[in-house]
C-alpha cells in the first residue's frame, strides 16, 4: 500500500477532512474535482479543492484521507504538458506540474476523455493559473481578504500585552533594569515602543541625549535579560560618527552603563531574583561592585557587511571603534 506521506515527507500533513477550510476561506469552485497526484511512481486519486488561499488535495475518490494544503503564495511556476511525452503515458490525460518555491514539485493528473473532463481540466488550470498570478497583487492575498472581527481584534489583543512583558522581564532586577516611557509618543524614535527596558542608572534625560547620536534615534534599549546571570541584549542603530569621527560623551557614557547590569556576583543576583533586598540597597551593592577591577565588558557587534558600515561613514554614519 502506498504511503501518502512519500508524496513529500516535509510537507505538513491535516487530518481534517477536504471540505474543512479555514475562517474567512472562499472556495473558487462549487464542487471538488477528481485528480490523481504522483506518488512513489504511481498516480493516487484524490479530491482537489481551490479557495482564495490554498490548493487542497485529499486522498482518495472520497476526499475522506489526509489532506496537503499548498498555498498559492507558496507556487513559483505552473507548467502544463501533455501525458504522451511524459513517462508516464496514458492517452486521453493531461498533466499539470506545480514548482513551489521551497523547489516542492506536486505533478497532478486530469482525465482528458469526454467534453466534462477537458471542462473540468481547464477551470482547476485556469483557476491555479489565476491564484498563483493573483498572489503578486497585494490586495487580492488572503491577508487582506480575511476581515478580523471587533471581537477576534480583542482576543488578540489579550495575547501579547507589551506593559505586562516588559514587567515580566524586570521584576527580578529592579535595581538593575527599568521601563522608560521616554519614547512617549514617538518622539525619540518613531520605529521603537513608547515603552522599553533601560539600565536602572540611565535616566530619561541620558536617553534624549543618546539618541540624538543614533541614527534614526534608535537610542540603546533592552531586548533580553538571562534571568540566572542578569546578563542582557541590548540593540541600537548605529552612531552618528560621519568621516570625521565625531564622539559623543553622552552617547558613551550610556554604553558604559551597561557593564554593571552584568558584573554583579552571584550574591546579589540571588538576593535579586528572591526579591529580599529592597531596590536602595541593591544600588548600592552595585557601586560597590562598579569600582571591581574585574569588570565584564560590555561586547558591541555589528551585525552589518564591513564594506556597508565603512560606506555609510558618507552618509554621516559609521560604526563603534
Amino acid at each position: 500500500m502506498l504511503s501518502w506521506e512519500a508524496v513529500l515527507p516535509e510537507i505538513p500533513q491535516h487530518p481534517q477532512k477536504c471540505e474543512e477550510i479555514c475562517d474567512g476561506e472562499v472556495e473558487c469552485c462549487k464542487q471538488s474535482l477528481t485528480v490523481y497526484l504522483l506518488n512513489g511512481g504511481k498516480f493516487v486519486p484524490c479530491k482537489m479543492i481551490i479557495t482564495n488561499y490554498r490548493i487542497v488535495l485529499s486522498k482518495g475518490l472520497n476526499g475522506t484521507g489526509e489532506c496537503i494544503a499548498i498555498p498559492t503564495a507558496l507556487i513559483d511556476s505552473v507548467n502544463e504538458e501533455t501525458i504522451n511525452v511524459h513517462q508516464y503515458v496514458n492517452d486521453n490525460s493531461k498533466l499539470v506540474d506545480i514548482q513551489c518555491k521551497t523547489t516542492w514539485t506536486f505533478t497532478l493528473r486530469f482525465d482528458y476523455n469526454s467534453d466534462s473532463s477537458r471542462a473540468s481540466f481547464e477551470k482547476a488550470k485556469n483557476l491555479i493559473i489565476d491564484k498563483h498570478a493573483a498572489v503578486n497583487q497585494i490586495s487580492n492575498r488572503f491577508c487582506y481578504t480575511k476581515k478580523v472581527t471587533s471581537e477576534e481584534s480583542n482576543r488578540l489583543k489579550k495575547v501579547y500585552d507589551l506593559e505586562e512583558e516588559l514587567t515580566r522581564m524586570t521584576e527580578n532586577f529592579s535595581g538593575l533594569f527599568r521601563i522608560s516611557t521616554a519614547n512617549k509618543g514617538y518622539q525619540l524614535c518613531g520605529s521603537y515602543p513608547e515603552k522599553v527596558i533601560v539600565p536602572a542608572r540611565v535616566t530619561d534625560t541620558d536617553l534624549a541625549n543618546h539618541a540624538d547620536f543614533r541614527a534614526r534615534g534608535r537610542f540603546i534599549m533592552i531586548s533580553w535579560i538571562d534571568k540566572r546571570t542578569s546578563c542582557c541584549i541590548a540593540r541600537s542603530s548605529q552612531p552618528k560618527v560621519g568621516l570625521s569621527r565625531s564622539r559623543s560623551q553622552k552617547d558613551e557614557e550610556v554604553i558604559k552603563l551597561l557593564s554593571p547590569t552584568t558584573t554583579v556576583t552571584n550574591d546579589i543576583r540571588s538576593n535579586i531574583r528572591s526579591r529580599r533586598q529592597a531596590a536602595t540597597e541593591i544600588d548600592h551593592l552595585l557601586r560597590i561592585n562598579q569600582a571591581q577591577e574585574d569588570r565584564i565588558p560590555v561586547t558591541i557587534v555589528d551585525a552589518r557587511p564591513w564594506k556597508a558600515a565603512i560606506g555609510n561613514l558618507a552618509k554621516g554614519g559609521g560604526y563603534e571603534d
